[in-house]
């Protein structure tokens, strides 16, 4: 038997407090801005991993420092989950997140990216870790010279490029 428990959806009845905790926190994601970044501390713990193709960081502190350098670089930034769902475990949930996101930077220009993130949350409510999985070969296309050298490397490496 698997330790794996699905919990059926908000819309079969009652809403649970993982429902309103991870309604929460996909708000706060989907709003985030500089003036509200503390209240990640909120959702988290104290021991957070954040997880993407460019940093791995432990700590409060350290992921929130992650969000502060993206809105260095990136302007007009949007995110939004467009479903998402859960399950129970012996020791909390995982949940996973489908998102896009969509940003300008003054090195690629306009950028727009879809992917998904696993969060790992405790029984007491807390993400312990956030892994956010895209392609990042996608935003680094359109650096300058590095673009042309990842374009022509995945058109050999295509299934359908000429032998």
């Amino acid at each position: 038997m698997s330790d794996v428990v699905t919990i059926e959806p908000a819309s079969k009845g009652t809403i649970s407090d993982v429902d309103l905790q991870l309604q929460d926190y996909v708000l706060l994601l989907e709003g985030l801005t500089p003036e509200n970044l503390e209240r990640l501390r909120e959702f988290t713990d104290e021991s957070v991993e954040f997880i993407d193709p460019f940093n791995r960081v432990r700590g409060q502190k350290e992921m929130i420092g992650v969000f502060i350098d993206m809105f260095d670089r990136l302007q007009n930034i949007r995110f939004r989950v467009n479903d998402w769902q859960y399950q129970r475990l012996n020791h909390g949930y995982n949940a996973y997140l489908h998102w896009n996101f969509e940003a300008y930077s003054k090195l690629t220009g306009r950028f727009d990216v879809e992917g998904c993130s696993r969060l790992v949350i405790t029984p007491q409510g807390k993400v312990i870790r956030h892994h956010d999985f895209w392609d990042a070969s996608l935003l680094l296309e359109k650096v300058p010279l590095l673009g042309q050298i990842l374009r022509v490397a995945k058109k050999r490496t295509s299934a359908h490029s000429p032998s």
